[in-house]
């Protein structure tokens, strides 16, 4: 069984190894490491934005339905859908899974 001081060295010559052979490595066949830490679900964060059909559940989760497309602006989508018994034109940042903007457009009868 190893020593506790030579467990020590034998660790630190393998890491002194394996730097080596990484930094030997060509440019292209660097490895890239990343490391990403989400606390809270921040949607800030996430590198991808909503499909419709993600938007759609989010505004059934707002309590809207009929929900229609009627814009597709990169991140930006403008939907028209029903609360109740009134309309609106909801403007969606899909990157971020938030309302940005609410217009009333009419109310039904």
């Amino acid at each position: 069984m190893l020593s506790p001081i030579k467990t020590v060295r034998a660790a630190v010559i393998g890491i002194a190894l394996a730097g080596a052979t990484i930094t030997a490595m060509p440019a292209q066949a660097q490895p890239s490491f990343s490391f990403e830490f989400n606390i809270g679900g921040d949607r800030f964060h996430q590198r991808h934005c909503l499909t419709d059909k993600q938007v759609r559940k989010f505004l059934r989760w707002q309590g809207y339905d009929d929900i229609r497309f009627i814009d597709r602006k990169g991140r930006y989508v403008t939907v028209r859908a029903e609360r109740g018994r009134r309309d609106f034109r909801i403007t969606v940042d899909t990157c971020r899974a938030r309302i940005v903007d609410i217009d009333r457009i009419r109310r039904r009868h």
